[in-house]
């Protein structure tokens, strides 16, 4: 069969994760950022999209049953906790953990606290002059929450 030009797409694909600066020519700025890199055919970009973002972990929420409600929650991220292919296909949303912190330092400020990263476990702040907020929501995809077809 002959495919015309006109039927195909170009795959791009983008991961997101956090860099240790925003602008990383040179040595760096040292501003943690959430960055996405792209590959588009033989290239890759980078960018920076938030500055200020020190951590985010992801935990997926799984339906083993199929009635649309949240059954267990996975981080599916390292070689210790792998999620199989039946898990991928359970996932009905996530849940989010982002640290966030001021770009610049506060006087008379030392963050000392720790945070919460969820099933990840806890993040302890290196006692730096930086204001940091955590926001964690849960985001459910509601087009697959519902009950499912056997």
């Amino acid at each position: 069969d002959c495919v015309t030009p006109a039927l195909l797409r170009r795959l791009v694909v983008r991961a997101y994760y956090v860099g240790r600066c925003s602008v990383c020519s040179g040595s760096g700025d040292g501003i943690p950022a959430l960055r996405m890199v792209e590959l588009a055919g033989p290239s890759a970009t980078s960018a920076a999209l938030v500055e200020g973002i020190d951590a985010l972990r992801i935990e997926f929420a799984l339906d083993a049953d199929g009635d649309g409600a949240i059954d267990a929650l996975r981080r599916c991220a390292d070689d210790a906790d792998p999620c199989s292919p039946d898990d991928w296909r359970q996932v009905i949303g996530v849940r989010i953990h982002l640290l966030a912190r001021n770009l610049t330092p506060t006087p008379g400020h030392v963050d000392a606290k720790t945070y919460d990263m969820g099933l990840a476990g806890v993040l302890a702040a290196p006692n730096d002059r930086y204001r940091r907020h955590l926001y964690s929501a849960l985001v459910i995809a509601h087009n697959l929450a519902g009950p499912r077809e056997r």
